[in-house]
């Protein structure tokens, strides 16, 4: 099976299979709570049934900025 890559704005992105989008929609339309399904190809697929908040990719390093303040200050 050949890679699927696609030019975006930000860089080159992997396109996930038509197989493992399927699993995503199907797993996704029972758990339409959770905002990213891991799928059984290790990878982490949009979930096409989640309606809540925009939420990051499961693996994103967080900044530190995204955290609240905590009182604690940089010397």
């Amino acid at each position: 099976m050949a890679e699927d890559y696609r030019l975006s704005v930000t860089g080159l992105q992997f396109v996930s299979p038509p197989h493992v989008r399927e699993y995503a929609r199907n797993v996704g339309a029972e758990r339409p709570d959770s905002a990213w399904i891991l799928t059984d190809y290790d990878s982490w697929e949009r979930n096409p049934w989640y309606q809540g908040p925009p939420q990051r990719h499961p693996e994103d390093d967080y900044p530190f900025e995204d955290f609240p303040d905590d009182g604690a200050k940089d010397d």
